[in-house]
């Protein structure tokens, strides 16, 4: 029987973390589901931990290569997927045993279905008070850049829609420029108000890593969009705002792959990403687009750089 849904999980030095990771996506209680795990070339335990779910549970798929990245490793759950829906779990992450069956039982066979994230692992739930579904047939790739929500983890996808969409190896915020192919080729999208995602923020795993390089998605895509939808460009130079809040943030907590690009950080991508967030502080204060977080995190960057950076160290060094 075919299964609903691929869980594809890229898999890299979250050894801490897998074990609660995986079993939160066979725990659901849709049973008809496929996982694949991607194992990136992990030099800790994660392979062999990925190996004994594939013996202990027949619905489990291992893939071991050489460490190639997110993107790779994403691509390669893709091609071998079975499912109806495709989704995407971070091997740090955590989901409610409820995630997918909510999303099929609510999704009205969409052709992208979302549920709402938090990082806080003890609001994973659905409260019934405030439980909706928003379904969208009109403007999808307008409603889906004013979400703010860049992510492709918190979402299934019909795996018709997305099927011959890679994900770009190498580049950075990855998600971006798939998530507008995916967004702009669907015909309906559906929205469910319920915390389904619990998304972990730690330091090894594949999404989070040293700065590489400069080559952000999110302005590759601020360009098409400026020519094929410029009545859009508010919305994705917003993201811009974020792209840069990020880089200042990142450049801190994760460091840079080599010297070439700690030097062109601070000869210019550093000055550059100041004068953003400075120039557009009203803006982003005055804005709903922009979650408290980022609001809280500009108004730090303008105060002071220097203290922001302190800081960040010390949270991340506990």
């Amino acid at each position: 029987m075919e299964p609903i849904i691929s869980i594809i999980v890229p898999v890299y030095k979250v050894e801490k973390y897998i074990h609660e990771c995986i079993d939160s996506i066979l725990n659901q209680t849709l049973k008809n589901i496929e996982v694949i795990l991607i194992d990136d070339g992990s030099p800790d335990e994660c392979p062999r931990i990925c190996d004994e779910y594939a013996h202990k549970d027949s619905r489990v798929i291992v893939i071991h290569q050489k460490n190639q990245g997110l993107s790779s490793a994403r691509n390669s759950g893709i091609k071998v997927a079975n499912g109806k829906y495709l989704a995407f779990v971070d091997s740090d992450d955590v989901i409610s045993p409820l995630m997918f069956e909510t999303l099929i039982s609510n999704g009205k066979n969409a052709d992208i279905i979302e549920c709402n994230v938090t990082q806080n692992k003890g609001k994973l739930q659905i409260n019934k008070d405030s439980f909706y579904v928003k379904e969208y047939k009109e403007n999808i790739l307008t409603e889906y850049l004013k979400s703010n929500k860049v992510g492709v983890w918190c979402r299934i996808y019909k795996r018709e829609l997305i099927q011959n969409i890679e994900f770009e190896v190498g580049a950075f915020s990855e998600d971006v420029m798939w998530s507008y192919r995916a967004f702009e080729q669907s015909k309906s999208y559906l929205v469910i108000n319920a915390i389904l995602y619990y998304w972990r923020q730690c330091s090894d795993s594949l999404s989070k890593s040293s700065i590489k390089h400069f080559k952000s998605q999110s302005e590759r895509l601020a360009k098409i969009i400026s020519k094929e939808h410029p009545e859009l460009y508010p919305i994705i130079n917003n993201h811009l705002i974020i792209i840069k809040i990020n880089l200042l943030t990142n450049a801190v907590r994760y460091g840079f792959a080599n010297e070439d690009i700690k030097k062109e950080f601070y000869d210019k991508q550093k000055k550059e990403a100041l004068y953003v967030v400075r120039h557009n502080l009203v803006h982003i204060l005055a804005n709903s687009f922009f979650r408290w977080q980022t609001k809280l995190k500009a108004m730090a960057i303008c105060l002071s750089y220097s203290l922001y950076s302190t800081i960040i160290r010390k949270t991340y060094e506990e």
